[in-house]
This record gives C-alpha cells, structure tokens and sequence, in this order.
C-alpha cells in the first residue's frame, strides 16, 4: 500500500491542483486574475489558516502550528499562462512513477488522498528531506488565525506543534493559486487564479484529566479511594494519517511517599463508576503494570512504569475500541506512614500527532494528615516538664499511640515504630503518668479537628481543644499551618504521688486515717454524754 500511495505522487495536472484535499472549508476571495503575477513565483500567495475547535466552530484556537511543505512546482508558458505542476525532490525521485495519468489521479477517493498525504509527510520527514522541503511555519494567535505567505506550488500543510488538551487536524493539500473554474455541459474551464486562499482545519478537544478523592484527609494506616477521570479517548483514522498500531492511552499514577497501593483494588471504567449499569473493563482490553509485581515484569515494562506507583496501558486497537469514551481508573491506597500533605501525580499520555506525538496532561491531588503534640509545661513558670506519658485516643476510645515528653516537654505518639498522624475527627490526650512532683491530670483532654472556607473560599482545616470558646461565646478555630501539627499545650500543677502499693508509706497513711477516725469517734461519745 505504501508503494502504491508513493506512486500516487507522480504526476499532478491543473485539475488535481483544484482538489485542495481539506477535511475543513476552504474559503476564496473572489479577486482572480487570468495570469500568475510575481517575478519567479516568489510569494505572490496567501494561505490565511482559521484554527477552529472541531466541536464548536466558533471558537479559535491558539498555539497550533503549521508547517508548509512544497510538493510540486507550477510551470508557466511564456505568456504566464497556466501550464502544469510538477514534482520536485525528493518526491520526484521513483522512476517508477511514470505510468500514472490524470485520469486515475482525479478517480481518486478522498481517503486516498488523505492516504497520500500522509506519504508525502513520510517523505518530507525522512532524514536530511525535512528543511529543505519545509517552506513555513506559523503558529496561530489568540483568535486562532495565522497567515503563510508562500511562492506559487503545491504544498502539504501539517500541523506539526498540537495545543495542550487538543489531537491534531488532518493535513491537507493545497495549491497555491487556486484554480478559479466554470463548469458548462460537463465541461469545467479555468477562468483566472486564486491567490488568496483561507482554511479552516478543525481540532478534536480532549478533556484534561482530573482526580478525586473519597475522604481529603487521612491518618496513619488508614486507607483512601482515588478515582482518576482520564481524557477523553480521541477518535483515530488511518486516513488521517495514524499509525493505528502505535497508537497509546495511558494513565499511570505516582504515589506520595508513606502510601502504597492496595492489593487487587484497581478497576478501570469506559465511564464514570458512579453512573448505573458501568461495569468495569475486562483485563484483556488493557495492561496494568504496578510496583506491587515487580519481579514480574520484563525491564521494558520496569522502564515503562518508572518512579510510577501504577500503569494502566491502552495500545493500538485496544486505544480504537474506546474512542470517544472517558476513561476512569479507580484504586485503594493505604497510609502506611503519611505526611502532613500528600500529593499524587496522575497522567494521561495520549497519541495526539500523526508523527507519533504524545500529549501529556497531569492532574494532582492532595489530602491532608495532621500530627497531634503535647506541649508539657509547670504550671505557674512554664518550664517544660519532661517524662510525662500520654495516650492518643479517638472519639471511640481506642488507643492510636503513645509518647513521652522530652526535655522541651513534646510529647509525639507512636505505634508499632509509626509517627502517628490523624485525620479530621475528635481525639482524646490521656495523662497515664505525671513527671516527678507534679499532680496527674484528673480527666481527658478533648481535640477536635475540623475544615471550614475563609473569605476566599478556600479550605482550611483548624483545631479546637476542650470546647474552648472565644469572647463573643463562638468556638476557637485556630487555622492548621501546612506543616500538620497541632500542639496542646498541657500545665501540671504540683503535688505529690501517691506511693507505690506495698510501700512503708501506705502504713502510715491507713494508721493516721485510724487515728482521725478514733479521735472522731471519742468526740461523738463525748458530746452524748455530756447532753445526758
């Protein structure tokens, strides 16, 4: 096929030239002239390139460039009159292209055409062809719009730089000038030439991927639900120049450090998992790659996945299958040793060129964890009280952790070798041993954290400690930093502890309770006696 679509290239009349091959419309100015103008064909013409979002016309769009190659040569007769295209280098250089006539070349079907073009774009982009055959680039502006002004030819425009979120618009061929024609009795006449040409290439929107989370914090060993909507999954044709085969959708994501990847909780959805009646995608119609198998992939697939915590694969016909549907790929990970602010990377690489580009858009998600601290101090001089323990508890009482303060009186909690971090919610600090010369804590110390908007709309999560409220009876919200930590501060008052049971000291205190007993007792009798 690829021998055929070269020979294609051979010969090209004045009627072929009035086929401009465009999959958008193509507008003339109606100013012609009879003769080709311009000393040698030196840009005497204008191509005006209107870029245009496929599914809403009226909207231009900025960032894509063009690239013009000149395929063919107009040859004029003495007089300037019109005579034919040829050919140049390096499309002219197959010999074998000699037996092609007019006639097959106008029979021609339009996806042949566009088949033809993506030959001559192969050409054009073979090794040591691309500059000399490249005649210009333009990028279009804010409306869209971007002007070429080129020699007389016949010319490949390609779109060669894509805008983010966009696939690339068929190429097109276009000669420059246009042929103005009549057609009378079937038979069609050149009345003059075009110079002025303007195009309206359409672009395929794709949406940019986005990430959700079921809960926006989480604590230590504590499991979240991300759901990743992915682009949606561009329509490609053959004919418009893709290489079906090398076609590729992927979504990989990359965890945060502390979280891991749920074993068997990854789903992927042709739609989004929340409507009725979405089933999720059978295995065999992608790959997944995870770090949770390592040994079992091959160093391809090892490179492929990189730094990523997971790799969902579409490629070739598996991309084709779900062309205009919106992928979801859903997933469990754990918070095994979180931070205070953990964010995941999503990404979605997709075909997005015929020349084997790839669009890259990456959505981000952050959930929150908070580190609960005691700051232990005297009571009457703040000094920082050290060897003082605490329980971490949540509102069901269980236990989270445990510390101890140090020298500056901080108390950290953990369990099972793990900093302990918290999500929203309401916790509990339990005094179970008081430094040496201070009294214990006769009750519970209540935290609760939670979220509200400020004036600019944005969350911001706060702790309160024991209902504390302000002067105008409203609850104190003292605002998180992004570092996480909230600190209780805790004062002990002094006193004494009471001995160890067993201890010498138990004896004098049960006989001096004795001792006030009898005493009260003796004056009970007494005072009988004497109102006798």
């Amino acid at each position: 096929m690829k021998k055929l679509l070269k020979q294609l290239l051979a010969v090209t009349t004045a009627i072929m030239m009035a086929i401009t091959l465009l999959p958008a419309m193509a507008n003339a100015d109606e100013t012609t002239d009879t003769t080709i103008k311009g000393d040698k064909g030196d840009e005497v013409c204008q191509l005006i390139i209107e870029k245009k979002d496929k599914s809403n016309h009226e909207q231009g769009v900025p960032g894509a460039t063009f690239t013009a190659y000149k395929v063919a040569e107009l040859t004029t007769n003495t007089d300037g009159t019109y005579n034919s295209f040829q050919l140049i280098e390096p499309f002219s250089n197959d010999a074998s292209l000699n037996n092609i006539t007019k006639d097959n070349l106008n029979n021609l079907s339009t996806k042949e055409l566009e088949e033809k073009a993506t030959k001559v774009r192969e050409v054009a982009q073979a090794e040591g062809n691309a500059e000399t055959v490249i005649s210009q680039n333009a990028t279009t502006g804010s409306d869209g719009k971007a002007t070429m002004d080129l020699g007389i030819g016949y010319y490949l425009v390609v779109e060669t730089k894509v805008p983010t979120g966009y696939v690339a618009s068929k190429p097109f061929f276009v000669a420059m000038p246009t042929p103005s024609t009549t057609t009378k009795d079937g038979k069609t006449t050149t009345t003059g030439w075009t110079t002025k040409l303007t195009v309206q290439p359409k672009n395929e929107q794709v949406n940019s991927p986005e990430k959700t989370a079921d809960e926006e914090t989480v604590g230590t060993n504590g499991e979240i639900t991300y759901t990743i909507k992915g682009s949606t999954v561009a329509e490609y044709d053959a004919a418009d120049g893709y290489d079906v085969d090398s076609l590729k959708y992927w979504i990989s994501d990359k965890f945060p450090d502390g979280f891991s990847l749920k074993e068997n909780t990854v789903k992927v959805y042709p739609d989004n998992p929340t409507k009725k009646d979405v089933q999720a995608l059978d295995t065999s119609k992608y790959t997944l790659l995870t770090n949770l198998n390592l040994d079992t992939l091959s160093d391809e697939q090892k490179a492929e996945l990189g730094a990523n915590t997971l790799l969902v694969k579409f490629e070739g016909s598996q991309v084709t299958e779900q062309k205009g549907k919106t992928i979801y790929v859903q997933y469990t990970a754990v918070a095994d040793n979180p931070n205070p602010q953990n964010k995941n990377s999503a990404t979605v690489i997709f075909t997005n060129d015929p020349n084997g580009g790839v669009a890259t858009p990456k959505t981000d998600k952050t959930v929150s964890s908070f580190k609960i601290q005691v700051k232990k101090t005297g009571e009457k001089d703040s000094k920082p009280l050290a060897e003082a323990t605490f329980k971490l508890l949540n509102e069901a009482g269980e236990e989270l952790g445990t510390g101890t303060s140090d020298a500056d009186g901080i108390v950290t909690f953990k369990k099972d070798n793990k900093n302990i971090m918290v999500s929203k919610g309401t916790y509990y600090l339990e005094e179970t041993e008081a430094p040496s010369g201070y009294s214990l804590l006769n009750s519970k110390v209540k935290v609760v954290i939670g979220k509200k908007n400020n004036t600019e709309s944005k969350v911001v999560f706060y702790y309160n400690v024991n209902n504390k409220k302000n002067a105008d009876n409203t609850l104190e919200e003292t605002p998180i930093e992004d570092n996480g930590v909230v600190t209780v501060p805790i004062e002990n008052k002094k006193g004494f502890t009471l001995p160890t049971t067993g201890g010498m000291g138990t004896y004098i205190f049960t006989i001096g309770g004795l001792v006030v007993m009898a005493g009260a007792v003796l004056l009970l009798v007494s005072s009988k006696k004497k109102r006798a």
